[in-house]
């Protein structure tokens, strides 16, 4: 595989609230530098997962080489206390909104579509309102 290290998450669902040490200890174990650790919280699960209908939900963002992320993955599952887990890798994403241009649909800058900020949305000329339509209505009946 490569020699760059890459973003992920770990996203989980634990049993007991106490399990989080043993999964930071296996992330330091599999050499990943951990960015940001999200508190375990009790919730309540939508449907009993290993008959449990509570669990605690928690995540790690880390930095690991892909064949190390690969390798968490595998040991990941040995955890007992675990009811459910995920690991993906973590894009980074852009936070600037997306627009769209409805006169210009073709109009971009960069990879994003711009719109003019004075753009509204105006009902068209040939809109009836609703008394209008209830008298066409009216009419054909």
């Amino acid at each position: 595989m490569t020699d760059i290290k890459r973003h992920y998450e770990l996203a989980y669902i634990l049993k007991e609230q106490g399990t989080e040490p043993s999964i930071l200890e296996l992330l330091k174990k599999n050499k990943a530098e951990i960015t940001s650790i999200g508190a375990a919280e009790k919730i309540r699960l939508s449907y009993e997962i290993k008959k449990e209908a509570e669990g605690f939900f928690g995540f790690v963002r880390f930095f690991a080489l892909p064949n190390e992320a690969v390798q968490l993955d595998k040991e990941l599952k040995f955890i007992k206390d675990i009811l459910r887990f995920i690991l993906v890798k973590a894009d980074i994403i852009k936070e600037e909104p997306r627009y769209f241009s409805k006169e210009n649909p073709g109009d971009k800058v960069g990879n994003e579509i711009q719109v003019k900020p004075e753009l509204k949305i105006v009902p068209q000329s040939g809109a009836l309102s609703n008394e209008e339509l209830k008298a066409k209505l009216q009419e054909i009946s």
